[in-house]
């Protein structure tokens, strides 16, 4: 029975030696010793990486395996790849062992597992807007088909409260560097010289997909912060 670790560097996050740290310690805690650490470095949350899907192999892994990893994050930050991802462990009959969340798939009650993980991915993994609604406000450009709606949708939602049309420039600018910081892929969009907006959008849409997870802004006081946007 092997036991594997997984790891994910974001794009332009260095590796850091504290995820290898965290999951043999993990493995220590559980009288488990580590065979290998599959690693995926630069990958975006929302995609699965190379090394991911050859420890997911069926041809490696097998009943009685464990797998480690620091954060359920660390696999995706999309909520259907997670949902995918413990699906297929109890199908085979992986132990699956995510360390800041504590979830140990040991205790043998899979469908509770399932069941408790999956009702808090929408607020862990925040929710799904359209890309061209999320450009619209990291480019400062009202993008169609939904233009100042769909902008008004992803900052509702991130600052917990309604704001009205006037205060979307303040909005904006407290929200677009959250969402550069959720996605810093998105911080190497060209949008300089562009022609044909609706062309350039799909070619996006093709490199980024057609919906990101947006998380909401932590800690927010809804009328404190209606205060300071107005």
């Amino acid at each position: 029975m092997a036991v594997y670790g997984y790891i994910r560097t974001a794009q332009n996050e260095e590796f850091s030696k504290d995820q290898e740290d965290i999951i043999k310690l993990t493995a220590s805690k559980n009288d488990l010793i580590i065979d290998k650490i599959y690693i995926d470095h630069n990958v975006s949350g929302l995609a699965l990486g190379a090394s991911f899907q050859e420890m997911m192999n069926t041809s490696n892994l097998k009943t009685g395996d464990t797998i480690i990893t620091t954060s359920f994050s660390r696999i995706s930050r999309k909520g259907e790849h997670i949902d995918t991802f413990l699906l297929e462990t109890k199908n085979i009959g992986v132990r699956v062992i995510s360390a800041s969340e504590d979830f140990d798939t040991a205790i043998g009650r899979w469908a509770e597992f399932v069941s408790s993980i999956t009702s808090f991915l929408p607020s862990y993994f925040g929710r799904e807007f359209y890309l061209g609604d999320i450009l619209s406000i990291v480019t400062d450009k009202i993008l169609y088909p939904r233009k100042i709606e769909g902008m008004h949708d992803i900052l509702n939602y991130m600052l917990g409260t309604q704001i009205l049309t006037h205060q979307i420039p303040e909005a904006i600018k407290k929200c677009k560097p959250v969402i550069l910081e959720q996605h810093p892929e998105l911080a190497t969009v060209d949008f300089s010289n562009i022609k044909e907006w609706g062309v350039w959008l799909r070619m996006q849409i093709e490199l980024f997909g057609e919906t990101l997870p947006i998380m909401p802004i932590p800690h927010i006081n809804s009328d404190a912060q209606i205060h300071e946007i107005d």
